[in-house]
């Protein structure tokens, strides 16, 4: 047997070969695995933030949505996972009404679970009210553009602008709260 001495060429053979198969050629097959797994397998797709179901309101299904509507659906999306398959429970139910009370241990966690629930159910039903509301004032404006009424036009747009700007502060409002509540989401 040979043995190198401890040359350049004892160097290269012992670290800097190994270490370019590790980079170039090691490392590109453990990628290709990596994504194979990533784009075939279901258990591997936990990266992807499935977007469909998640708007009650707008029924989205596919196809593009606007940078900032995708993060605030992401959000939501991930609030809603949350709720429906980690099945938060409420701390009075397991910590007794005495130690959830103002003061007692389990208070915060009372609150972060009621302010939750609170997101989740305003999330999934109470903005179809909204909608709807907003539904009726477009209704109205059609009939009043049908029959040629400028002044009721016009009243018709002024109560649809405010109308929208109180629920885009709404739905504002909501998206701070669920942010202020990302750290408290775990299971």
């Amino acid at each position: 047997m040979v043995k190198l001495r401890r040359t350049k060429y004892y160097y290269f053979l012992r670290y800097t070969l190994p270490m370019w198969f590790e980079y170039n050629v090691f490392r590109r097959f453990r990628e290709a695995i990596y994504w194979i797994k990533c784009h075939t397998l279901k258990s591997y797709k936990f990266h992807i933030v499935d977007l469909r179901g998640v708007d009650s309101v707008h029924k989205y299904k596919y196809g593009y949505k606007d940078p900032g509507a995708i993060l605030e659906l992401a959000c939501w999306a991930m609030l809603r996972k949350y709720v429906e398959e980690c099945k938060p429970s409420d701390p009075e139910t397991w910590a007794g009404p005495d130690l959830v009370k103002e003061g007692g241990e389990f208070y915060h966690n009372k609150i972060v679970y009621d302010e939750v629930m609170g997101l989740y159910d305003w999330w999934t039903k109470g903005r179809l009210k909204y909608v709807e509301d907003m539904d009726n004032l477009y209704e109205e404006r059609r009939k009043a553009i049908k029959n040629n009424n400028i002044r009721l036009i016009n009243q018709m747009n002024k109560k649809l602008s405010e109308y929208r700007d109180f629920v885009e502060k709404q739905e504002d409002e909501k998206f701070e709260q669920l942010i202020r509540l990302r750290k408290q989401l775990w299971d």
